[in-house]
């Protein structure tokens, strides 16, 4: 029991070397016990495989059969003692990581949060958040990052520059997960949290109006990107300048489509020609900045612009350099259904197909959520 109990305490799947550190026991009598009675003879646990975190060290991983009886078993620790284990959990982990406990940041931070050691908390939720953020797994970033605003708010020292990061990556990983209200939220917060930061309020802006356009209410977003070029003019942010026009390029092809859809041939020609403008600059600036993931969007949208068009062969060429782009730079690989939809009207289905799926695949081996249930559509 009392081996079952320490194992509750770092979570529904455990390591042994964990536990003989905590019970200050040689390793292989502690897994000969998992082993034996908790495995084998009474089939509490299950093995979990093994981990290498060095060519010296190989960590035996194991997981809780059932849930009820890893809560039952935990629920029996007192307060004060959830904190002095989980403190000690976090420091064995630390030590068998060493230099790769970055891989474990998760959990790590889950530790040293209810052990109250904040600092430590707060580093490894960040890096946990970025992390995720780095393989499009954007629900499992915002837990993180709505954890380290929590931490930082505990914090004896409060730390404003770094409450303003982590709030506007809080909202693009909403924005990005479509959870519209949590980032307009966040990046509203931004606006209150220091009005007199030019530079946040401009990036805020240009997120309110990003949320404005992927809803639909493009006259809305417009005045967003409009105050946001003006600030990074004002700030020669060429980032953010970059940013901006990379959002108008396709704001521009939406309200193109809005005017075609309504016949406004001369509002629509207006906006053909932003269209070219604004790609043209970020096209200009793009690669000297290293905005890889703005040259990717501008192409895609050229070619969404081809294909309203009907010149299905400017199309592929437009979304071929974005699917360039995004394989090189391993960014968003979107585009692939783009490139489908246009075969798949050319009747050619097979590579429409082919399409579909090494996006699919993509997703799937990305843990991209949201990417996976457009490529499943």
């Amino acid at each position: 029991r009392e081996v079952l109990t320490l194992a509750t305490v770092e979570g529904e799947d455990f390591t042994a070397e964990v536990l003989a550190r905590l019970q200050n026991l040689e390793e292989d009598k502690v897994l000969s016990k998992i082993v034996e009675d908790l495995y084998r003879m009474h089939r509490l646990v299950e093995e979990g495989g093994e981990r290498e975190v060095s060519p010296e060290k190989v960590l035996s991983l194991f997981h809780f059969q059932s849930t009820l009886i890893r809560q039952h078993l935990y629920k029996d620790l007192g307060l004060a003692q959830r904190r002095r284990l989980h403190k000690k959990v976090g420091d064995c982990l630390e030590a068998l990581y060493g230099e790769r406990a970055d891989a474990v940041a998760g959990q790590l931070a889950a530790h040293f949060r209810i052990a109250r050691e904040h600092a430590k908390a707060l580093r490894y939720a960040l890096k946990a958040a970025e992390s995720a953020a780095g393989v499009f797994a954007y629900r499992e970033a915002i837990r993180y990052y709505q954890m380290a605003l929590e931490l930082a708010e505990l914090a004896p020292e409060k730390d404003l520059a770094l409450k303003k990061k982590v709030l506007y990556a809080l909202a693009e990983m909403c924005k990005n997960a479509a959870r519209f209200p949590e980032a307009k939220a966040a990046y509203e917060g931004i606006l209150q949290l220091d009005p007199l930061d030019r530079s946040a309020r401009g990036y805020a802006l240009n997120g309110l109006g990003d949320i404005h356009r992927v809803q639909g209410y493009f006259r809305e977003a417009l005045p967003y990107y409009e105050e946001c070029e003006a600030i990074a003019r004002e700030m020669s942010d060429e980032k953010l300048l970059c940013e901006v026009w990379t959002d108008l390029t396709n704001l521009s092809w939406r309200l193109w489509l809005d005017a075609a859809a309504r016949g406004l041939a001369e509002e629509q020609a207006i906006h053909r020609g932003k269209v070219e403008t604004y790609g043209a600059r970020v096209l200009a600036a793009g690669e000297a900045l290293e905005a890889w993931d703005n040259l990717r969007r501008v192409y895609e949208t050229y070619g969404n612009v081809a294909g309203g068009e009907r010149n299905t062969e400017q199309a592929e060429y437009f979304y071929g350099k974005a699917l360039a782009l995004a394989e090189e730079r391993k960014l968003v690989k979107q585009v692939l259904c783009n490139l489908g939809e246009v075969r798949r009207l050319q009747g050619r289905y097979k590579e429409a197909l082919s399409c579909y799926r090494a996006y699919l695949d993509w997703a799937l081996k990305t843990g991209a959520p949201r990417h996976e249930i457009i490529a499943n559509h």
